[in-house]
This record gives structure tokens, C-alpha cells and sequence, in this order.
């Protein structure tokens, strides 16, 4: 009876250590069980018993979301390293220019200002008639756009284990448009005459408003400048279906569905 006491003691040491285990847990919610070894500012070393106990694993620190030791203490370390600290010398607003908008017949500037991490707010105008004459005859007119920016947890620097920079990153971005503006069409005048009908040049005008959800990445170079893609679809109205600078209304006020999409460089002042 002794004998078997002692081996049910025994079984039962035997499974508290192996389930008594520090846990490593990945950025894509994988969960490593180990033993801990070393954590150092690059990488963390750990053991499986269950493998090899002589065998040192290794896994790069900027892959792990946590550490959850046996004891039950924790260590975030996306919390540990993204700090305001981080951020604190990085310029924090951008100058932008789209690149296309001139073959598009405009010339769109924006503006973004970081809020804080993980958020910005941008803004664009667009002076139609700035450019080719593709969609339109001799347009007039100007477009606004407010975008309230979502951004994705910033990137880390491996070698440097630090945050790139507040403004880089996948983001979304609700979008609000407002686009107003003249251009020449021919009317047509029609005569009692058979085959006396005339085309009259008049100037007509366009509006249109849209609400849009943008999905993008933005990139940032040396603290200086960025380089920035969206693609996005929502409501719109207008005049009539049709290209109003900032987006496009295919199928007019039946179907009112809006399209945006653009490509754009900057400067951080």
C-alpha cells in the first residue's frame, strides 16, 4: 500500500510540472508551452522538456504578444514596448499631394494630423480644372474630403525592437465628400423646322456627396516623407452618374454606389 502511495505522489508531481509550464504566447495566438530560459532584447531562449530538456529553442521577440510565466506572471509585451515614449519625436503631421490627380483634371492637396497612436484625421481639397480636360469640357469648381483614420498597431524595427512610426501602417478611414462643379456641355435646341435642330454650348452645373469607407497603407521614409494607396466604395449622389474628381457615381441616383481610390506622396514638415 505504501508502494502505491508513493507512486500515485509521484504520477501526480509528474503531471504538475509538465502542465505547471511557462507559456510563450504569438502575435498570431499561437501558444508555445516551455521553460523559459533567457529573455534578452532580441530574442527569448526556452526548453521543451517534452522534446529534448538538452535542446534550446529560440524565438524572435517582436513575434510574441505575451509571456505567461508558471507562477501566473505576466509579461505584454506589445504594451511594454509600444510606449508614448516611442513617438514622442516623430513629426506628427503630413503635407500630400495625389499623384494621378492632374491626369484626372484636378489638383488635390491633403492635410493629416495625428490624434495619437493608432488614429489620425485627414482632409483633401481638389481644384477641378487644374489639369486635363479627359472627363469634362473646361470644369470649374473644388472638392473636400474629411477622413477620420483608423491605423493598424504601427510595425516594429527587429534590430531595434521599437515602434516604426505613429502615421505608418494598414489603416481604414470613414470618408465624408462634398464635390461641386461647372463645365460645358452641348444642349440641344430643338427647331419646328425639320432638321433645323441646333447644339448650344452652355455651362451646366454638377454636385455631388458621398460617404466612404477607405481601406489603405501608408508608408513613411526617414521621418520625411510617405507614400500612401486607398481603395474604397460607399453611398453617393449627384447631378447625374458620372466622374466628380474625388470619386465616381457609375449608375447615378438609382444605384447610388461611390467609388474612390488614389495614390499619393508627402511631406513631413
Amino acid at each position: 500500500m505504501k508502494r502505491i502511495s508513493l507512486l500515485l505522489v509521484s504520477l501526480l508531481l509528474i503531471s504538475f510540472s509538465i502542465q505547471a509550464q511557462d507559456k510563450i504566447i504569438k502575435k498570431n495566438k499561437e501558444v508555445i508551452e516551455c521553460s523559459i530560459s533567457k529573455i534578452d532584447i532580441k530574442i527569448i531562449e526556452y526548453t521543451q522538456p517534452q522534446y529534448n530538456s538538452k535542446v534550446t529553442f529560440t524565438i524572435a521577440k517582436d513575434r510574441v504578444e505575451k509571456i505567461i510565466f508558471e507562477n501566473g506572471n505576466e509579461i505584454d509585451l506589445v504594451k511594454e514596448y509600444r510606449t508614448p515614449e516611442d513617438y514622442s519625436n516623430q513629426k506628427k503631421d503630413i503635407i500630400k499631394f495625389d499623384f494621378f490627380s492632374p491626369l484626372s483634371g484636378n489638383l488635390t492637396i491633403g492635410y493629416e494630423h495625428s490624434l495619437g497612436v493608432q488614429k489620425s484625421l485627414e482632409m483633401s481639397v481638389g481644384f477641378i480644372g487644374a489639369g486635363s480636360n479627359l472627363f469634362r469640357e473646361s470644369p470649374r469648381g473644388v472638392f473636400f474630403r474629411f477622413g477620420y483614420k483608423m491605423i493598424r498597431s504601427p510595425e516594429v524595427y527587429f534590430n531595434a525592437m521599437h515602434y516604426s512610426h505613429i502615421l505608418k501602417g494598414f489603416y481604414i478611414r470613414p470618408d465624408i465628400m462634398f464635390s461641386y462643379f461647372s463645365s460645358i456641355e452641348d444642349k440641344n435646341i430643338t427647331s419646328p423646322v425639320p432638321g433645323g435642330d441646333i447644339y448650344q454650348h452652355v455651362r451646366v452645373d454638377n454636385y455631388s456627396g458621398a460617404l466612404i469607407i477607405n481601406i489603405g497603407k501608408q508608408w513613411i521614409m526617414d521621418d520625411k516623407y510617405s507614400m500612401s494607396w486607398h481603395i474604397g466604395f460607399g453611398y453617393g449622389f449627384g447631378t447625374d452618374a458620372g466622374y466628380y474628381y474625388s470619386h465616381i457615381i457609375p449608375a447615378g441616383n438609382e444605384f447610388p454606389i461611390a467609388f474612390s481610390a488614389g495614390l499619393a506622396f508627402g511631406i513631413l514638415p
